[in-house]
């Protein structure tokens, strides 16, 4: 649910400032609504069917031959010193990371 709201507050935004810059541009069609959430799910949250499009080639090679995994990790909140159940908090996160994508080929496809 966080996602999702953060997702269309900064879609929200984004076209907001376009509004501003372009008087021929409709911000508040549902379609550019949904475009422009699916534009920051693609970059920002878990993706889309959506394909990326870049004028460089080095990054394009770079996307298709890695992927995001996410990394597990425990970390330990409270006052210096050795681990005191009374005052320190255990969090568990997810973090995400690009690792080389083995499992099939990349594709780039060149327009």
């Amino acid at each position: 649910m966080i996602w999702r709201l953060y997702s269309l507050l900064l879609a929200s935004e984004i076209r907001e400032n376009l509004a501003d810059a372009s008087a021929d541009f409709e911000a508040s069609s549902l379609d550019t609504q949904l475009v422009w959430l699916n534009a920051v799910k693609q970059h920002y949250g878990p993706g889309t069917e959506f394909l990326d499009v870049t004028h460089s080639p080095g990054i394009a090679a770079w996307f298709a031959l890695h992927r995001m995994a996410p990394i597990e990790t425990q970390v330990v909140y409270g006052p210096p010193g050795p681990f005191n159940p009374r005052t320190d908090v255990v969090g568990a996160h997810t973090f995400m990371r690009y690792v080389p994508f083995i499992e099939a080929p990349g594709y780039v496809y060149v327009f």
